[in-house]
């Protein structure tokens, strides 16, 4: 049973974290970290698996949604005992993101590479045990603070795994031979969407897909001319809203189900 200073600490910790975890990414574009912004970085090798610029906005989003998770947590009592069995992934979660910053910044992308996937791996367990645990008696409202910037949060971070993957490819020297670059793209698009829908299926959850949607629309915006990318991006996104109107008729389904059982 946790203590009220126990929750005190790890309300404090989660805030912590996250308020440097947002102030690190904010500053290492402002500054910018080593004299290059984040975006001129992956600019810089010759990967396709990456959208156009104004897709990172999601970031601001995916900042508004975790700052609510946390001001949830420091409200509600019964939420944050939910959440308890994670909170140590949580701030671990940020402390990954503020490493993987400088770690990118600083052009060490063997060591981002790890931090991404500490940050992605983090992310799976906190998302999984929030929709395997008691989250049902919450109200509706605290429920969608918890699960919803989670499933925000960890459909970026399977997008940016694969592209910082890539980037680390490409240094290495790694020219993806016999097949070519935009077609590497397309298999990485095809995987990165039986991932999601896996995901977004297996949690009836329609919010990581729309993420996916979001990112493949900005790198056919970005790469208008390549025919195996138009083709599988555009396949891979029909069946994305495909999945996503599947699991929100399921919801209207059981809504409608649920009172008759009750």
């Amino acid at each position: 049973m946790t203590t009220p200073a126990a929750r005190r600490f790890w309300i404090a910790a989660s805030i912590v974290s996250l308020v440097g975890m947002i102030t690190v990414n904010a500053l290492a574009n402002a500054l910018p970290l080593n004299g290059l912004t984040t975006g001129a970085i992956s600019d810089s090798y010759p990967i396709w698996f990456v959208p156009a610029g104004y897709v990172f906005s999601i970031w601001g989003l995916i900042y508004l949604a975790l700052i609510a998770f946390c001001a949830t947590l420091a409200l509600s009592p019964a939420a944050e005992a939910v959440v308890a069995p994670v909170r140590p992934l949580f701030v671990l979660s940020c402390l990954a993101n503020g490493a993987w910053i400088f770690a990118w910044h600083y052009l060490q992308l063997g060591l981002s590479v790890l931090l991404m996937l500490t940050l992605l791996g983090s992310l799976i367990v906190i998302y999984r045990r929030l929709y395997l645990g008691p989250v049902a008696p919450l109200r509706p409202m605290v429920r969608r603070a918890l699960l919803a910037p989670m499933g925000l949060y960890l459909g970026w971070i399977c997008v940016a795994t694969i592209a910082n993957i890539s980037a680390l490819l490409v240094k290495l020297g790694w020219d993806g031979a016999p097949l070519s670059g935009p077609t590497w793209a397309a298999v990485m698009m095809f995987a990165a969407t039986g991932i999601i829908l896996t995901l977004a299926l297996r949690f009836n959850d329609a919010i990581p897909p729309l993420v996916v949607v979001w990112a493949l629309v900005g790198i056919l915006v970005k790469f208008p001319d390549q025919a195996a990318m138009r083709l599988t991006g555009g396949t891979m996104t029909f069946l994305l809203v495909a999945g996503v109107a599947w699991i929100l008729w399921r919801r209207v389904r059981g809504s409608r189900a649920s009172p008759a059982g009750a």
